[in-house]
């Protein structure tokens, strides 16, 4: 977190830091107005747009809203562009949004910062406040996971790739992925990949791991030790392809 204060200390709420911050993390400055990107109207938008001198922080859910020429027009990119003069913090837990967002920016030709804060693997800050034991504890595990699995390609493939993870003893290559699932190294690959830009997995060594360790108890795989046993879970999401 160091870095990212160095930073946010860089941007000085000035322009647009486009952040990308994983679930249960604390928001790394103080701002006026906060927004979630992906549900506001057009007249909304416009309301967000017309604020001044104070900073905002825009949170964004959906990695194609309104970032696609194809529907740059309807509020979140024009939102984007207009509130670069009153310092604007665009955060998002998403690598594939993180991405698409950036992309944007570069094509409209409007100056930001960035930054990919990349964590260690253990408990965010919101679990270690949260009594293990407990419902919550296990309702916000299944958020994490079910909106991550919304924004990946194959859910439940990513479910079985989730499941052999939890109950590697390291991190799993593409290749042991493969001979888990009995499938080529290349679509093996692309699922790794689908869960990366998901921000369901990290990259550790030469293979991946869930995201962080309580993510872990969701398939009843280690550590475990984090969360009681047995709380309730889909293990099949519906298939949002």
């Amino acid at each position: 977190m160091e870095e990212l204060s160095k930073k946010i200390g860089e941007w000085g709420g000035r322009g647009i830091f486009l952040l990308r911050i994983d679930y249960g993390y604390d928001p790394p400055c103080r701002v006026g107005v906060e927004a979630d990107c992906s549900s506001l109207t057009r007249g909304e938008v416009a309301n967000m747009a017309s604020f001044s001198g104070t900073r905002g922080i825009l949170r964004l859910t959906s990695p194609q809203y309104a970032f696609s020429p194809r529907r740059r027009g309807e509020g979140g990119g024009e939102m984007l562009t207009r509130l670069v003069k009153n310092g604007t913090l665009v955060e998002t837990r998403f690598l594939k949004t993180f991405r698409s967002v950036a992309a944007f920016l570069q094509r409209e030709k409007t100056p930001f910062l960035s930054h990919d804060a990349k964590h260690d693997g253990s408990l965010p800050p919101l679990y270690r406040r949260i009594r293990h034991s407990g419902e919550l504890f296990g309702l916000h595990l299944l958020y994490e996971w079910e909106t991550g699995l919304g924004m990946a390609r194959g859910a439940s493939v990513i479910v079985e790739a989730g499941s052999l993870m939890s109950k590697s003893e390291g991190p799993l290559s593409a290749g042991s992925l493969a001979k888990k699932m009995g499938i080529t190294l290349g679509a093996a690959a692309s699922y790794l990949k689908w869960m990366e830009d998901a921000t369901l997995v990290r990259r550790s060594g030469g293979g991946y791991m869930l995201r962080h360790e309580g993510l872990y108890s969701l398939f009843g795989g280690p550590p475990g030790q984090a969360v009681r046993a047995g709380f309730p879970r889909k293990s099949d999401p519906m298939e949002l392809d």
